[in-house]
């Protein structure tokens, strides 16, 4: 799912603060991110839609800006590859012969938020630098065939992976622009969540979907191109996230790049109509915490232990509203994936609803 905040002419004031809060109201399942990745999402898809016209419509400007946004993440139900699967596809039930298809252990709703608070510099029209700090919290429900964990869920919550990026626009005039960022992903956030879980007593290290940071430093980067006409603002552009190395527990988050391509037509009394494209080729998990492992021909208890159910392709379509009201903006958006190939056993997306709110003071 993608976080909605698309240009405005809101974000010109020459000396404002801008509070984006976004809640994604209504969700289903996506691929098999872990919390950390989703909170990165948020941040490329909040960069994506504000930077091209903001920075495109500044003048002479230098000041402090404020954001926030929310995002929330529902997964449910399976996939492998382009076939969808039931709980009872994937659940191992004794009497079943054991197979690297089938798990003793089921998450069956894994939910995930993350509150992002972004300060940013505006140095001149050109050029700007932002740092943010992820706030996330995560709880899946199971079912499993483990004696005493019929039934259980699991949470963790707290700081995730603080970031740096510098924007430069390095091209435009009165309709095109092209810019582009650099970014820097600290390891700040936890990769040692513990729970209890039925691996057994106590307090276990908690797969990969239950941490809150990458582990590693990371690197986003993205080239946006914008073209500006009277009525209308359509664009492109390329993301990356390019991790460094494995983490302490030995393992690396796969790589990831997005390709957009977006517009915005506005109508009567302001009201904007918007549409987006999305391409997304993300990798599985490079190695493996082999204390979330079993020491059997069968190693992984559930999918979300296995480093190779993660990562795969998705195209999805989101279409959505804009209305204005002074120096505020609503922000309405329903998307639908139009195809996904997932790695592995994975849980899957079905779609997304998003509501956004902006306002800027002066």
């Amino acid at each position: 799912m993608c976080l909605t905040v698309s240009p405005s002419s809101y974000l010109t004031l020459s000396r404002s603060t801008l509070i984006g809060l976004v809640f994604v109201g209504v969700s289903s399942s996506s691929q098999a991110s872990t919390p950390s990745e989703m909170a990165e999402m948020s941040l490329q898809d909040l960069f994506t839609y504000t930077l091209e016209d903001e920075v495109s419509t500044r003048h002479n400007v230098r000041g402090w800006d404020f954001g926030i946004a929310y995002k929330r993440q529902r997964f449910e139900g399976y996939q492998s590859g382009t076939d969808k699967l039931s709980n009872s596809d994937v659940l191992f039930a004794p009497g079943d012969t054991r197979t690297d298809e089938n798990y003793p252990i089921l998450p069956t709703v894994i939910s995930q938020e993350a509150v992002v608070v972004q300060f940013s510099y505006q140095f001149d029209d050109l050029t700007s630098v932002s740092i943010g700090i992820p706030y996330i919290r995560q709880s899946t429900d199971h079912i499993s065939v483990v004696p005493g964990y019929d039934t259980f869920e699991i949470e963790s919550q707290g700081v995730g992976d603080i970031y740096l990026n510098y924007q430069r626009t390095f091209y435009q005039n009165a309709q095109h622009q092209w810019s582009w960022m650099l970014g820097l992903s600290a390891p700040t956030g936890s990769i040692d969540e513990k729970g209890d879980t039925p691996r057994g007593p106590g307090n276990q290290q908690l797969p990969y979907t239950m941490q809150l940071g990458s582990g590693t430093w990371d690197f986003p980067l993205a080239i946006h191109y914008q073209y500006s006409g009277d009525t209308a603002l359509w664009g492109a552009n390329v993301q990356a996230r390019l991790r460094i190395g494995e983490n302490d527990r030995d393992y690396s988050l796969g790589n990831r790049l997005t390709f957009n391509g977006w517009g915005r037509r506005c109508l009567d009394l302001g009201v904007c109509a918007t549409a987006r494209l999305s391409y997304v080729h993300w990798q599985d998990i490079r190695g493996q915490d082999d204390t979330i492992v079993l020491p059997t021909s069968n190693p992984y208890p559930a999918n979300i232990t296995d480093p190779d159910n993660y990562g795969g392709d998705k195209v999805n379509l989101a279409l959505g509203i804009e209305i204005p009201w002074q120096n505020n903006q609503l922000v309405m958006e329903l998307g639908a994936p139009l195809f996904q190939d997932l790695n592995g056993i994975q849980t899957r997306e079905d779609f997304s609803v998003s509501l956004g709110w902006n306002v800027a003071l002066q």
